[in-house]
């Protein structure tokens, strides 16, 4: 080596009889000792051997390798965590050589355990993201560098380690049942500003609807069909305002387009304004009334033992607008045993 010129002696053993390729192994440091090659970083280390006989016949043939010794550890620069989501976070920074980003993280830093080893080609800035993160939660990073000639480093910015917290998921305020419905005799109030969430909900056992929809105005649907209707007052869902609304007889209100649909989904749920009381395959047309009523404070809408489509059984329910930007829905008498229910934003 360019630190050892006279070098070290080294014998090489064949693989398999059969194979011509002979290896061995030496161990170099930095201290001179027998059977140890001095090196320092930036060293060149050369092997030589000669060939009895090569390939071509030619004899006795000098044969020399070379390489030059890694004995620096790869560095960090400007490392920076950022949350991307609820649920993922890209860390951010510059490396000096090709190398494996070794990333810790935990709710402390003192927690902080291997959660991903990242290829990373460098010199030069690199942009990872990584996930399985939960909600709302601020995590702590650390990191550990391997190159590729084994020399390693460890980062956590002087024992603080970097931090960033993930983004909260709102509540959406919908559920898909399935297999029965848990709102009968119940009614839940929406009011408006609950941060994130856009509601506080408070929910409370009834034995009669919210609002009396006697003297209000029925509305003639058939299977599957929508009608639009226009209350004294504009309403108000998720802080957007709308003169209209649009009563559909599977048991939704929706705003800006009428929902006909009668299979429930929730991307359909979610594409569209609006409040599904219970989107169902209902069918009014083969018995009880769907009506809407203006109050001074507000407009409801009820369907009144309205059945599912081949049917005869019977379920009631309301949602009312109040002007102050409350939603009430209630629930008395359902016998449907699958639905999709809740608020839409529209957003998807």
């Amino acid at each position: 080596s360019t630190d050892e010129p006279d070098g070290e002696w080294l014998t090489l053993v064949e693989e398999d009889p059969a194979a011509s390729t002979f290896t061995a192994s030496m161990p170099h440091s930095t201290t001179d000792a027998a059977g140890t090659l001095q090196v320092a970083h930036g060293s060149s280390i050369e092997a030589v051997y000669v060939d009895a006989e090569d390939a071509d016949g030619n004899t006795d043939v000098e044969v020399v390798s070379s390489a030059i010794v890694d004995g620096d550890p790869p560095s960090l620069m400007d490392p920076t965590v950022l949350a991307e989501g609820p649920r993922t976070i890209q860390l951010h920074g510059e490396i000096s050589e090709d190398c494996v980003l070794k990333v810790y993280w935990g709710t402390s830093c003192a927690s902080a355990a291997l959660g991903a080893s990242i290829p990373i080609d460098g010199p030069g800035v690199y942009a990872e993201s990584v996930g399985g993160f939960e909600p709302g939660t601020v995590y702590h990073f650390r990191y550990e560098l391997l190159d590729l000639a084994g020399n390693s480093a460890a980062y956590d910015n002087n024992g603080n380690c970097w931090s960033a917290e993930t983004y909260d998921v709102p509540d959406f305020f919908t559920e898909q049942f399935t297999s029965g419905i848990d709102l009968d005799g119940l009614s839940i109030r929406f009011d408006a500003g609950g941060g994130i969430d856009g509601y506080v909900a408070c929910a409370e056992p009834i034995t009669a609807l919210p609002v009396d929809p006697s003297g209000g105005t029925n509305v003639s649907l058939g299977d599957d069909d929508a009608i639009q209707i226009t209350p004294a007052q504009p309403v108000t869902l998720y802080g957007m305002s709308w003169d209209s609304m649009w009563i559909g007889s599977n048991g939704m209100v929706t705003f800006g387009a009428a929902n006909t649909g009668y299979t429930e989904s929730l991307s359909a749920h979610f594409a569209v304004p609006g409040v599904s009381m219970l989107w169902d395959d209902l069918n009014p047309a083969a018995g009880g009334t769907i009506s809407w009523k203006d109050l001074s404070d507000g407009v409801a809408v009820t369907w009144q033992n309205v059945p599912e489509y081949s049917s005869a059984n019977s379920n009631t329910f309301q949602v009312v607008f109040r002007h102050s930007g409350t939603i009430h829905c209630a629930w008395l008498g359902i016998d449907a045993a699958d639905a999709i229910v809740g608020l839409s934003a529209g957003q998807g």
